[in-house]
């Protein structure tokens, strides 16, 4: 993130009572982005994160939804399932790059 980002600054984080998600944390979140570069574009996102809990209290599937809006997956055509197959690639580098020992968090 640094090497895209000027800076990244929390606008707002609440907690949101989510009867759906009972073993999950779900946040409202805004964040305000700054791009490094000359022309340094800014943007500020809304987004809604779903944290699922394991039985342990451990963080199992983490979700954003940017504007709220869900995010779309292979059922809802062509786009959708570029954008599945971006995430579970996202998510499979991520893994190869993070230690899943608890211990060392």
């Amino acid at each position: 993130m640094p090497k895209l980002f000027a800076s990244s600054d929390t606008q707002k984080c609440e907690v949101i009572d989510d009867p759906q998600h009972k073993q999950a944390i779900v946040l409202n979140l805004t964040q305000h982005y700054v791009f490094k570069g000359n022309s340094t574009p800014e943007k500020t996102l809304n987004s809604k994160v779903t944290l699922k809990l394991d039985s342990n209290g451990m963080i199992e599937h983490h979700e954003e939804e940017w504007d709220h809006q869900p995010n779309k997956t292979g059922e809802d055509g062509f786009m959708g399932k570029i954008q599945e197959w971006r995430k579970k690639a996202d998510a499979k580098m991520v893994e190869a790059g993070v230690s899943r020992d608890p211990n060392k968090i």
